[in-house]
């Protein structure tokens, strides 16, 4: 989470939840490896796009 905050192109979001946190990481099938998952650097635009759910830390917040 620290890695993708500080490769944020917006350096003034506090909130990873913040829709200005660009970068971010997910889980997902390790293409590589049948069965496996991996973690992958991503934006948020692409991760949605790609029907990958987004992490928690990343996920807007509850009302």
């Amino acid at each position: 989470t620290l890695l993708a905050r500080k490769g944020n192109p917006v350096t003034t979001v506090t909130d990873t939840r913040d829709p200005d946190q660009r970068l971010i990481w997910v889980v997902q099938d390790d293409p590589e490896n049948p069965g496996k998952k991996m973690i992958s650097l991503t934006t948020r635009a692409a991760a949605t796009e790609a029907g990958i759910p987004l992490p928690e830390e990343f996920a807007p917040a509850a009302p």
